[in-house]
């Protein structure tokens, strides 16, 4: 794994898709990352159920203690008119093994109001710039996403992007989690990413 690639994501950096702008999670999005992660549709979504809703408090420890993981970034996902939409976690990265585990958040109520094609095609182009990243950058051989039954925009996204099932958790909610991985042999977004110009 080419450590410089993934120390490079901080501060400025960030990369283009189609459709979004992937760049560093800030501080500033955390008031909208909050009403996101509050919506039910989206807990339901991301967590398989409705949950209590978070605090200021709370979206700020979450953004510390991630902050503080080497073995973490966190990257902001904006749309066509730069408006904050949504973030991955590249999470538990392990250069030894040369793979990582990637969460993904949508949750901006203007995309989901269009409707699941409209947060699939957000969804599958920012997975696919991220990857391009991930793959041809970084170097890692495999990333795994765990995908919940309750997230099928998430699994049509990732299955278009060539991921398969690894395995299932099942939970006692009737939640089924898929894990859903991708190699970098098997991935076909190879089309180059565009650095923004404000790098």
């Amino acid at each position: 794994m080419d450590q410089h690639a993934l120390e490079a994501i901080a501060g400025e950096w960030s990369r283009a898709g189609e459709r979004v702008r992937l760049r560093c999670l800030s501080e500033a999005d955390l008031p909208a990352r909050l009403a996101m992660t509050n919506d039910p549709d989206v807990q339901i979504a991301t967590v398989g159920t409705t949950v209590g809703q978070r605090t200021p408090y709370d979206i700020r420890s979450w953004f510390a203690t991630l902050a503080a993981d080497p073995h973490s970034r966190q990257i902001a996902m904006e749309d066509e008119s730069g408006r904050y939409i949504g973030d991955f976690d590249l999470h538990s990265i392990d250069p030894r093994q040369g793979e990582a585990w990637i969460e993904a958040l949508l949750g901006d109520p203007e995309i989901r109001e269009r409707g699941p094609e409209a947060v699939a095609a957000y969804l599958t182009d920012g997975l696919r710039t991220l990857l391009r990243y991930v793959f041809d950058e970084m170097g890692l051989e495999r990333v795994l996403v765990e995908c919940l039954s309750t997230n099928p925009v998430l699994e049509q996204a990732l299955r278009a992007l060539g991921f398969v099932e690894d395995g299932q958790i099942d939970h006692l909610n009737g939640v089924v989690s898929h894990v859903m991985v991708l190699t970098r042999e098997h991935f076909g977004g190879r089309t180059q990413s565009r650095i923004d110009s404000s790098q």
